[in-house]
């Protein structure tokens, strides 16, 4: 019987040891969050609409390649005027159409035992930015026939202007 009431004994001093160590301040946190929820109201809505694009970036690369730098610069420069005349010419605004960048970079080739100088290459990429979405293609034939020697992307999007009104547009049928 000793035993037992030692074991009780125990039990409830082990017991009053371990809710001594849990805080108080805890317990009233978790009741002051519960409260804080009760107290708010959250409200969620979703809206989608497709969009079609307003405008098209184009961006396209002349490549020339000469003897010597010089030459490389003065055929790259006569083939990129060419291509920008084609694109006003083909309706383009002369605003639209911008140098992005420009290089000119020595060509070597590997002769088995030595790298040997060969060249010049000058490289001008070129943006066009259009809102004649519907045009992008003759304006991918003009260039090209113009002398682009590479199409490096087209891609398709919103202007800032109408992706602000989609925007607009979307939060309203959202709200509603």
């Amino acid at each position: 019987m000793k035993t037992t009431n030692i074991i009780v004994a125990f039990a409830v001093f082990t017991l009053l040891a371990l809710a001594a160590c849990v805080p108080a301040e805890k317990t009233i946190l978790l009741k002051q969050e519960q409260a804080e929820q009760f107290d708010t109201i959250t409200v969620s809505g979703t809206g989608e609409m497709d969009f079609a694009p307003d405008q098209a970036e184009v961006w396209l690369t002349v490549q020339n390649r000469a003897d010597n730098a010089k030459n490389a610069q003065r055929l790259n420069s006569e083939t990129s005027e060419n291509v920008f005349a084609a694109l006003r010419n083909a309706g383009a605004d002369k605003g639209d159409i911008e140098t992005i960048s420009y290089n000119v970079n020595p060509i070597y080739e590997w002769d088995g035992e030595r790298s040997v100088l060969r060249g010049y290459e000058a490289v001008n990429t070129i943006k066009l930015t259009s809102k004649d979405v519907e045009n992008v293609g003759d304006y991918l034939d003009v260039a090209v026939n113009a002398g682009v020697n590479n199409v490096q992307s087209v891609q398709f999007s919103l202007s800032k202007d109408a992706e602000k009104k989609a925007k607009d547009t979307v939060l309203r049928t959202a709200a509603t």
